[in-house]
């Protein structure tokens, strides 16, 4: 599971917690694959014209900000997200799809939340820089990630879409994802603050890279699909455990030990562990014993699994921060 060491200092200027992480990534055997969950620890204030604000109106796509001055927000290789640092929606990410001078439209598929409903005037925002496939883990040229002709012998990134792993791995050309016979060019991918990425290495080599930013000082927002998968991020420097987690008290969590109950899964020393709630404890099932696992840890910088039991609506739950600034 994803390791990472830190070093953060206070910003005098700012008041801002910043510093950096190493984030390493776990080796394969060179014939079988191991994988690594990764997610961002630390974010990027943005620092451009109308960085940080508050909210004059809402609309279904989006925000205006009085005087904002904002230049252009929506350019597909440096994207930006709004970090909500008050009210309801405190600590949701909505990445910009598009802007003018005071208003911010929203890409809802790649945001914390699906819809504005949650936002309204007065609710203060700061800018966030979002990185891409290609600003996070660079080229193979630069000795992280391994690229290859073919998928079958490069590292592969998968993040979940729309209920599906998508596939994304270094042609030795650009970030690519194979669609059929056609390869898309996927080097200006979002990924969002919130974002879970599924590493897969072949490599019987580790390997790490170092990831600077600022600490998050809001809780952070779970995007939960109503069916299926949802892969979440434990994106802040700090350990989390399943009884701090406070997932089961999500709108419409199922609960129990039956197949339709909701479940974490954990992936530990190359298997996915299984976590459900009994309505006191989070447990783990092993043969004929069950565990209790409160205690259970989701790494900093790493990412889970929760799987819906049934199907019922996408709700948001918050992941607390485990610090004080």
């Amino acid at each position: 599971m994803l390791a990472s060491s830190a070093l953060f200092a206070q910003d005098s200027v700012t008041s801002n917690v910043v510093g950096y992480v190493t984030q390493e990534i776990s080796a394969g055997t060179g014939t079988g694959r191991t994988f690594t969950t990764i997610s961002l620890p630390l974010y990027a204030p943005a620092s451009v014209s109308g960085a940080q604000g508050s909210i004059t109106t809402v609309n279904a796509n989006g925000i205006t900000v009085s005087g904002a001055n904002f230049g252009d927000l929506s350019d597909p290789s440096a994207p930006y997200a709004i970090k909500v640092t008050s009210g309801a929606a405190e600590g949701a990410n909505f990445l910009v799809s598009s802007n003018n001078a005071d208003t911010l439209e929203f890409n809802f598929s790649l945001s914390s939340m699906g819809d504005t409903s949650s936002l309204v005037a007065g609710d203060s925002y700061e800018l966030v820089a979002v990185d891409t496939l290609l600003s996070l883990f660079g080229t193979p040229a630069d000795g992280v990630l391994f690229g290859a002709a073919s998928q079958s012998d490069a590292d592969v990134v998968y993040i979940l879409t729309n209920g599906a792993w998508l596939a994304y791995y270094h042609n030795n050309t650009n970030w690519v994802r194979k669609s059929g016979r056609n390869t898309i060019v996927s080097d200006d991918l979002p990924i969002t603050p919130d974002t879970a990425i599924l590493l897969s290495r072949l490599s019987a080599s580790s390997t790490s890279y170092i990831l600077t930013g600022t600490v998050p000082s809001d809780d952070s927002v779970l995007k939960i699909n109503g069916t299926g998968l949802s892969f979440l991020a434990n994106n802040t420097p700090a350990d989390i455990t399943l009884g701090n987690l406070g997932l089961q008290n999500a709108s419409g969590f199922n609960e129990g030990s039956a197949a339709t109950s909701d479940a974490i899964y954990i992936y530990t020393s190359g298997a996915w562990l299984k976590y459900s709630f009994d309505g006191t404890n989070w447990v783990r099932k092993s043969g004929r014993n069950t565990i209790v696992s409160n205690d259970v840890s989701i790494a900093s910088g790493s990412g889970f699994i929760f799987s819906k039991g049934t199907s019922g609506d996408a709700t948001n739950s918050s992941l607390t921060l485990q610090y004080t600034l």
